[in-house]
C-alpha cells in the first residue's frame, strides 16, 4: 500500500502589531477629546510644578540673602528680649535711632553676635568728663560744652552714660559721633556689654535690624 505522507501544516505567526491593530478599536470623537483634555492638564500641570519649584528656589535666595535668624544669649534685652527668644533680622544699613541691631563687635571675630539698641546716631554731639559722657541728641546745639558739663542746666534730653576708661581716653577729643558710626545700649543697662565697653560700633560691623520675634510662640510679635 502506498504510503501517502500528509503535508505538515506550516504554523503561522501573528505579529503583535497585527493583534493589536486587529483589537484596537475605533475611538470616538468625544473619546479623542477627552484624552487631547487629559495631556492637556498633565502638561499643564508640569509647568505650574516648575513654575513652583522656580519660586521657591527664588524665595529661598532672598530670604538668605536679605533675612537671618537668631537666638538671643544672656538677659542684656530685658525686658524687650529674653534669653532663648528667636527673632528675624534683616539686613541693612539703612540704622534708624532706637532701631534694634544685631553686629560683630570685632570686625576679625565672624562668629561672636551681640544685639542691642542704637541711641547715638552720627553727628550727636556730646563731651567726656572723667569717665563721664554726656550725650546730645541735638546735632544743631550751640551752648559751650565746657560750661554746661559743670551746671545743672543740661538739656533735658542728655543722657549720661559712665563709660570704661579706654573708651573715654579714645572718645576725650571728640564732640560728636563721627560718621558711619553708632553707640549702642543694651535695654537692661546695669547688666549689658554695649558701647560703654565696647566703644562706637562701625556701620560695617552692623549686621541689621531686627524685625521679628518668633519663637516662643505666645510672644511671636513685630517688637521695636
Amino acid at each position: 500500500m502506498a504510503e501517502i505522507k500528509k503535508k505538515q501544516q506550516k504554523p503561522q505567526i501573528t505579529s503583535p502589531t497585527m493583534t493589536q491593530k486587529r483589537k484596537r478599536k475605533k475611538l470616538s470623537q468625544a473619546q479623542i477629546a477627552l484624552i487631547l483634555r487629559h495631556r492637556r492638564k498633565q502638561r499643564l500641570q508640569k509647568y505650574w510644578d516648575y513654575f513652583l519649584l522656580f519660586v521657591t528656589i527664588a524665595f529661598c535666595i532672598f530670604f538668605l540673602t536679605n533675612y537671618k535668624a537668631h537666638q538671643i544669649v544672656g538677659n542684656s534685652m530685658l525686658p524687650t528680649l529674653a534669653n532663648g527668644d528667636r527673632i528675624l533680622i534683616k539686613k541693612t544699613q539703612n540704622i534708624q535711632r532706637f532701631d534694634i541691631v544685631t553686629f560683630r563687635p570685632d570686625e576679625k571675630n565672624t562668629e561672636e553676635t551681640y544685639i542691642k539698641r542704637v541711641i547715638a546716631m552720627p553727628g550727636d554731639k556730646f563731651v567726656i568728663q572723667g569717665t563721664n559722657m554726656y550725650l546730645f541728641f541735638q546735632k544743631s546745639i550751640v551752648e559751650d560744652f565746657e560750661a554746661m558739663r559743670y551746671t545743672s542746666n543740661l538739656p533735658d534730653s542728655t543722657e549720661v552714660l559712665q563709660l570704661d576708661k579706654k573708651v573715654a581716653d579714645n572718645l576725650r577729643n571728640k564732640t560728636q559721633i563721627p560718621k558711619d558710626y553708632y553707640l549702642v545700649l543694651g535695654d537692661n543697662r546695669k547688666n549689658s556689654a554695649d558701647s560703654r565697653v565696647l566703644g562706637l560700633i562701625p556701620k560695617n560691623n552692623l549686621e541689621g535690624v531686627m524685625k521679628f520675634r518668633f519663637y516662643p510662640l505666645n510672644k511671636i510679635e513685630i517688637v521695636h
